[in-house]
């Protein structure tokens, strides 16, 4: 399992067929994986506490950011699966920067983007590198740990909730 990060160079269908040595349909299996992801990627249900979370930042007149190691593509597509992508000021992906988390490139560039100082922002993150990012970058961090990062240690964190529904913004102003 990967998470958090990406190895461009890493061929999960080569790895499993030589894991396993068993000739794979690379085309098949590919494709098979895809319409399993998709249809798990519109049926999962948001992240306990984000549509309270969002609608209080608009309320107070927060901006907004999604900062991802993953493509524009990939997080488009789920931001747009779920009409979120209006919602954000800003959506800060791998595209621009040269090192993805845990560099804090992609943070410090969103920052300057939104023309924001480090403590004058807060990070919400799911993965250790993005923790690892946001307090490279001097942010203040906050783990709020997914079903697949839950068991990993977030040491580094300034708080760490279980859910989004266990906060209220306000706290942070």
């Amino acid at each position: 399992i990967c998470i958090g990060t990406m190895d461009h160079n890493f061929d999960p269908v080569g790895f499993l067929s030589d894991v396993t040595q068993i000739e794979l349909d690379r085309i098949a299996l590919i494709q098979e994986h895809r319409e399993e992801y998709h249809r798990g990627a519109f049926t999962a249900p948001l992240m306990e506490g984000i549509s309270e979370r969002l609608e209080e930042a608009e309320e107070l007149g927060l901006k907004k950011a999604v900062v991802s190691s993953s493509t524009y593509d990939w997080v488009g597509r789920h931001l747009a699966i779920r009409q979120l992508q209006e919602r954000f000021d800003l959506i800060q992906t791998s595209e621009e920067v040269t090192r993805t988390k845990p560099d804090p490139q992609l943070y410090l560039l969103a920052l300057e983007k939104l023309n924001l100082a480090p403590d004058e922002a807060i990070v919400f993150e799911d993965s250790a590198h993005g923790i690892d990012a946001a307090k490279a970058a001097g942010l203040y961090a906050v783990a709020v740990p997914n079903s697949v990062t839950s068991h990993l240690p977030f040491s580094n964190a300034d708080r760490v909730l279980g859910s989004l529904s266990e906060i209220s913004l306000r706290e942070f102003l």
